[in-house]
């Protein structure tokens, strides 16, 4: 499988989608450059575009919740010190946007009623890049209880895609966190070990996994979202599974290699890049940061 992989220029073809459309990516899709900014392939002079259109894009990085946590997300993968003031002031102001259950919501505080509930994606990606700031262990403890509580809670049914693939994240985090309680962990692995299951038994003959109604022979962006959740889990290609996940993406390359701008398959290439990334299928990159002259990994977590 990883000599079909070879020759395949997946982050070469996400960066110049990217570099060729930069001033039309908003700060809720900077997730789309992690992959490049990750991998060993990154063109040089990617790093330094991605961080001019975000600082060009200052004032809109507090519009939305999630367009403030991927600017500082990126900002990190850039080598951004994590003491600087654009990070910690908007720190500072997603923790301000936390709602009254525990988490928060990718709208602002401002916009929402009293009576609004959080959304466990986004608090997750905010735990996530709490821990990367230093956030202090009792903070962080406070949105691990919520993100446990949610995870007991379950999935609405009608939740789907992004939101329901969130919830196996995080099970998995609370599963890795070493900080989690035992009792966490047992319930999170119970979870786990159930969603896992259920994903396979979704699995479609072809490999695939089914997507809207217009892919009811198995999506791409589907079947690479559900392939990053399995390889997350630690699953491999000697799995089964995704083995035929990863058949049906290759048998399908050209669409993504030739995915339009604005398209749901440019999100499901960056995806797979990402998924190539945690197997080490694409080298990951070192970046020396502007404010410390140590060696970063920036290898996908």
């Amino acid at each position: 499988m990883k000599d079909k992989l070879k020759g395949l220029l997946i982050i070469e073809t996400l960066a110049e989608l990217l570099t060729k459309n930069v001033d039309e990516i908003p700060l809720t899709d900077l997730y789309l450059a992690f992959p490049v900014l990750k991998s060993e392939d990154c063109p040089q002079s990617f790093p330094q575009l991605i961080k001019s259109h975000i600082l060009e894009s200052r004032g809109k990085i507090r519009e939305l919740v999630n367009s403030a946590v991927f600017s500082v997300d990126a900002l990190l993968l850039l080598g951004e010190d994590k003491q600087s003031t654009i990070v910690r002031d908007t720190v500072g102001w997603i923790k301000r946007q936390r709602l009254e259950d525990g988490g928060w919501h990718w709208r602002p505080k401002h916009e929402l009623s009293k009576k609004a509930e959080s959304e466990v994606w986004i608090t997750l990606a905010i735990y996530d890049l709490l821990k990367r700031t230093g956030e202090n262990q009792t903070y962080l403890k406070s949105i691990r209880n919520y993100l446990n509580y949610s995870l007991g809670k379950g999935p609405k049914e009608e939740v789907s895609g992004w939101s329901r693939l969130a919830y196996i994240r995080t099970a998995l985090c609370i599963l890795n966190d070493p900080y989690s309680e035992l009792s966490m962990k047992r319930g999170a692995q119970e979870y786990v070990s159930k969603a896992i299951q259920k994903l396979r038994d979704q699995q479609l003959p072809n490999g695939g996994w089914l997507g809207s109604e217009k892919t009811r022979q198995g999506g791409i962006f589907q079947t690479a979202m559900v392939l990053d959740i399995l390889v997350e889990a630690g699953l491999g290609l000697a799995d089964d599974s995704v083995e035929k996940g990863f058949t049906f993406i290759i048998r399908r390359i050209d669409r993504l290699l030739h995915a339009k701008w604005g398209g749901v398959l440019i999100q499901a290439l960056a995806i797979f890049a990402d998924t190539l990334l945690k197997l080490e299928f694409i080298e990951p990159r070192y970046i020396i940061s502007d404010s410390d002259s140590g060696l970063h990994s920036h290898e996908a977590s």
